[in-house]
């Protein structure tokens, strides 16, 4: 990752003016609702977390994905997605952003990029290693951008940045990669997930979002059936004009863990942090 992402940057007060003629890369991030009403009820789990490997069939209008989740990688993130799925959450819901060379978006129920929430709450916390992707190693400082970098932010790491934003890292974990194919939760800052996720489209990756969205699975089959919904006809908010639809389809029975999860937030306490949401890049990110 050698592009610095003023995006992120742009998230503090402290370095505004160092971002603010900057224009970044795209980052998926999730719009606050406007409406506390959800078009799907959600069943709570309090269940032991999955592990392992689990199949899943995204059956859309445009042709069915296959994919594998990962629980060993990000359990909670793998058991939201299924339990949300078993519940027939996702079933009819439409790919409501999508960004050709970039990702498609789906998982909200209002169909408008600000809907959704989890079997654990209205949101629960990120699952990521920022050493999987190196960034305990890899210093602003070596940045393309690194002339305009602030003098108190030139000793450090993308890590140590992104803590500094309120990221808090499992290292305990071992994090998907952000290639083409993966699949990552949308979010609008540190520990915002809700039902929204998106699949990266694009041909080399998205290193830009290492660290700051959960990979939880990646495309097995059917990547020719995300380029074509990357590419169809949208509107000025990267809706598509046709709604692409889907529905989730779960294989098999799934492992779960011999005991209860652990430092599992309570999603009031994380509903009482501050949500960042980089409003000037809005049009550049996959929003949940």
């Amino acid at each position: 990752m050698k592009k610095l992402l003023f995006a992120t940057f742009c998230m503090s007060a402290a370095v505004l003016s160092a971002c603010s003629k900057t224009t970044p890369e795209p980052t998926p991030t999730e719009q606050s609702s406007s409406s506390s009403s959800q078009s799907a009820l959600v069943q709570p789990y309090n269940g032991p977390m999955l592990t392992g490997k689990h199949p899943v069939i995204l059956q859309t209008s445009m042709g069915d994905i296959a994919l594998e989740l990962d629980a060993d990688s990000a359990p909670m993130t793998v058991t939201n997605f299924i339990k949300l799925a078993e519940q027939g959450y996702y079933n009819g819901l439409t790919f409501h952003r999508v960004i050709n060379d970039f990702m498609i978006q789906g998982g909200d129920p209002l169909g408008n990029g600000t809907g959704g929430e989890s079997v654990f709450g209205p949101v629960f916390k990120d699952e990521i290693n920022a050493n999987s992707y190196g960034l305990d190693k890899k210093m602003l400082a070596d940045a393309e951008d690194a002339d305009q970098l602030p003098e108190e932010f030139k000793d450090k790491t993308f890590k140590e940045f992104y803590e500094l934003q309120g990221y808090v890292y499992n290292d305990t974990l071992n994090s998907l990669p952000m290639s083409r194919g993966a699949v990552a939760m949308a979010n609008r800052g540190h520990d915002t997930n809700g039902s929204q996720f998106f699949i990266i489209q694009k041909q080399g990756g998205t290193p830009w979002l290492e660290g700051r969205h959960t990979v939880f699975g990646t495309v097995k089959s059917g990547m020719e059936v995300i380029d074509a919904i990357a590419a169809v006809e949208k509107d000025g908010r990267d809706q598509p004009l046709t709604p692409v639809t889907y529905t989730v389809l779960v294989q098999g029975t799934p492992n779960v863990a011999d005991t209860m999860p652990v430092d599992t937030a309570s999603s009031a306490d994380m509903m009482d942090d501050e949500m960042p949401v980089d409003d000037t890049v809005m049009e550049d990110l996959p929003n949940q």
